[in-house]
């Protein structure tokens, strides 16, 4: 090493490595890809170099010795000589990559370290200005904190709130990002639509349709989001189960009751959302908050995550320790909304309730935060917390069928509200207002009570006024 914050001889290593692979799909050079940035490269032609890498991988494209070299101008003299520097040693000293992904580690801690000494000589400049010893004490205390928390995510320096103000002034300041959904009402409730970054909790008991409405809810966020896939993480149900809840919403028919043909005509509607399943059968870490970590944010190098769905939340481990239970699932919460930050995505989490909310009053059982087992954490990191009912489970008035009640409890971005789809042989559907209510009269005519001669195929919106 020829300086104590700089390794040439490491990043030609590193760029060696990359070439020797040269493959976007290599797992060690996906891996390598979530850590590494230009200016991870002290040589600024050799972060010239890993630029034109990086925008092959972000393309899906080769990036071995000869590719790259293809791609390096013919007048740049100076980083055609970088590149034959790292081809020379490449033919001559290059031994595999082996230990690749620790030498990558080792590159970053050379960026900190690069920043650390920085900062540490500004300190001596600030703090040998200040007259009063105290003072100077003060802040040479802040700075040693500073260096010694600093990481290398956190090396990026942030935002000032006078910037904000000047880049709002200048219309320099981008707007949320509001994602329509294909449900027409809960984008008026919403005020557009649901917001990128986001993660929301869908709270239920068992058996009311949580699963099938997150499927549900994924797939009308997704439709939209057009060159994006999704992921699902089923902890409790197998792939085929949660392929065959999708297969029966996009054909408006419960999957048991389609036919072949039926099937077959859903088969575009379902391939126009990509959904990749993991489940415990054919994935034992599927239910490991690290692993799903991990895997979304490799996949999200593929192409871009409209959706991440986790089913459901008290089943996630947790390999840290924790004193108490609630603790760990509010950091598996904390840690799944900051993956839709970083990931420009929505993240659904699904909630097992209690049983406390059947003691309430059944005109309103819609479960609540303080219902679900160890929710606070959920309750705190979610953009929209809803809790969903189906009152035909206790209620024995033929007006309740086929009712699905949705309401959000909390909205990080405006009011809470209600909103009631109808839910029929696995699917959901818009009806208007007024669909459900209470029969004029008494009847047998259960059909007639219910919709008035609207009809109730749901696969199609023909019952909208």
């Amino acid at each position: 090493m020829t300086h104590p914050n700089q390794s040439p001889e490491l990043e030609r290593l590193i760029l060696m490595s990359l070439m020797h692979l040269g493959d976007p799909n290599e797992v060690k050079v996906q891996q390598a890809m979530l850590k590494l940035t230009a200016d991870c490269f002290y040589d600024y032609l050799y972060g010239q170099l890993f630029g034109i890498i990086r925008e092959c991988f972000q393309k899906g494209e080769m990036f071995t010795i000869v590719d790259v070299l293809m791609l390096i101008k013919k007048d740049d003299n100076d980083l055609f000589e970088a590149y034959n520097w790292v081809r020379q040693e490449y033919s001559e000293i290059f031994t595999g990559t082996a230990n690749f992904l620790s030498y990558v580690d080792r590159l970053i801690a050379l960026k900190v370290l690069r920043k650390q000494m920085s900062l540490m000589a500004e300190a001596q400049r600030e703090v040998s200005a200040i007259a009063n010893p105290e003072s100077a004490q003060e802040s040479l205390l802040e700075h040693i904190n500073l260096i010694n928390n600093l990481s290398f995510r956190a090396s990026k320096d942030g935002i000032s709130a006078m910037e904000l103000t000047e880049a709002y002034f200048e219309g320099l300041l981008p707007d949320d990002v509001i994602l329509p959904t294909t449900c027409d009402q809960l984008n008026e409730l919403l005020g557009g639509g649901i917001r990128a970054k986001s993660l929301i909790t869908i709270a239920a008991g068992a058996g009311v349709g949580k699963t099938g409405f997150a499927i549900f809810l994924m797939d009308a966020i997704a439709r939209n989001q057009p060159d994006t896939h999704s992921l699902f993480f089923s902890i409790e149900m197998e792939a085929r189960h949660i392929w065959q809840r999708h297969m029966g919403i996009c054909a408006g028919k419960q999957f048991d009751d389609l036919t072949e043909q039926e099937k077959l005509a859903a088969v575009p509607k379902l391939a126009s959302v990509p959904v990749r399943i993991y489940d415990l059968a054919t994935c034992r870490n599927a239910d490991d908050i690290d692993f799903i970590l991990t895997t979304a944010r490799l996949k999200a190098m593929e192409k871009p995550i409209s959706v991440i769905v986790v089913d459901y939340l008290g089943l996630v481990e947790n390999r840290g320790r924790f004193e108490r239970n609630d603790l760990k699932q509010s950091d598996t919460v904390t840690k799944l909304s900051k993956l839709a930050i970083e990931l420009n995505c929505v993240v659904i989490c699904l909630s097992q309730i209690n049983r406390a909310n059947a003691a309430r009053s059944i005109d309103d059982r819609c479960p609540w935060p303080h219902d679900a087992a160890d929710s606070s954490g959920s309750h705190r990191s979610s953009a929209l917390w809803l809790g969903v009912d189906r009152p035909d489970q206790y209620q024995d008035d033929p007006c309740y069928r086929n009712q699905f009640v949705i309401k959000c409890r909390k909205n990080r971005f405006g009011g809470i509200f209600e909103l009631i789809l109808a839910f029929n042989e696995g699917t959901f559907a818009e009806v208007p207002e007024g669909w459900f209510r209470q029969p004029s009269k008494p009847t047998k005519n259960i059909e007639q009570a219910l919709f008035s001669g609207r009809g109730k195929d749901f696969s199609e919106k023909q019952y909208v006024d």
